[in-house]
């Protein structure tokens, strides 16, 4: 197919003459699957480097190795419920962000602001159960009384 003669366009008018052609559409079906597929990979590999590590350790190694995730993971908690605050203590900044990205819409806007204390109840909540759990929850009150 060849190119449209300019005479034509200049006849068509000048909106015809600024439109571009259509690009060729392509629907490539992996385009969003390729992220999570090299995401898996990704943890594959990392799974499998550890359990080559664990085989090579001796099991005193293993409970060593326990003990310091462990002290991890409580520091962990402790930046999950830093988020919580932060995202609570800003969720007007939040919304707004989420307002100026187009995730909350005009009309939305003033209702998602109030929704802030349910959504502390939610994440506070959140952290009891998943975090936190139950055993440490036990042994903070029991450590309180004892």
């Amino acid at each position: 197919m060849s190119a449209p003669d300019p005479q034509d366009l200049a006849a068509a008018g000048p909106a015809a003459a600024a439109a571009p052609e259509a690009p060729q559409e392509r629907r490539w079906w992996l385009r969003g699957v390729v992220p999570w597929l090299l995401y898996a990979v990704l943890l594959l590999a990392i799974a499998g480097l550890l359990l080559l590590a664990l085989q090579v350790l001796q099991p005193a190694q293993i409970m060593h190795m326990e003990s310091l995730l462990r002290g991890i993971s409580q520091f962990g908690i402790l930046c999950q419920i830093a988020a919580a605050l932060w995202a609570v203590g800003r969720w007007r900044r939040i919304v707004a962000w989420g307002r100026r990205r187009g995730f909350v819409k005009k009309q939305e806007h003033r209702a998602v602001l109030q929704l802030r204390w349910r959504v502390a109840g939610w994440l506070g909540l959140y952290l009891l159960l998943i975090p936190i759990g139950p055993r440490r929850l036990a042994m903070a009150v029991l450590a309180w009384f004892h």
